[in-house]
């Protein structure tokens, strides 16, 4: 079965405005830096065409919520980071026989 992308808005708040910034789907939004500030449409709305938006934090749990046994849990650029630098492979790398605790 082809699994379907949840599609979301991502934009920013100026003066003028809100400014759309593109559409992407849901994991692209949050690979996005924590420090550009984004407002991103309801993924459960029709991207371009809602006036529904949250934060990345809400989206993550909206993700994680609706991904509750199919699939791996949503992780930040900081979170990859950290495992990418030897910061926390967990449960990752028990899985694979690489058990940190052990020596």
């Amino acid at each position: 079965m082809v699994s379907k992308k949840q599609l979301v808005e991502v934009s920013v708040d100026t003066e003028e405005g809100r400014v759309p910034l593109g559409i992407m789907n849901a994991r692209q939004a949050l690979a996005l830096p924590d420090d550009l500030d984004v407002e991103i449409s309801h993924p459960d709305h029709e991207p371009g065409n809602t006036d529904r938006f949250i934060q990345k934090d809400e989206l993550r749990r909206h993700l994680d919520v609706s991904s509750k046994g199919a699939g791996k849990p949503v992780k930040t650029r900081a979170e990859d980071a950290a495992m990418a630098s030897g910061g926390g492979g967990g449960e990752h790398d028990r899985h694979h026989g690489h058990d940190p605790r052990r020596r």
